[in-house]
């Protein structure tokens, strides 16, 4: 079974989301202002998850 709390409770830094930001903008032409911030850490939650076995 995954402990899924210990990814909750890291939180996505504001430089790591400009980073991520700017690497989807670069490679796919979407914006995504900094109000986004919080969908993009749930998704990258979600994300790991799924991925762990």
């Amino acid at each position: 079974m995954i402990d899924k709390t210990k990814y909750y409770q890291a939180k996505l830094q504001e430089k790591d989301f400009q980073r991520i930001s700017t690497f989807v903008e670069k490679n796919y032409g979407i914006r995504l202002p900094k109000t986004k911030l919080i969908m993009v850490q749930n998704r990258l939650y979600k994300r790991l998850i799924s991925t762990q076995r």
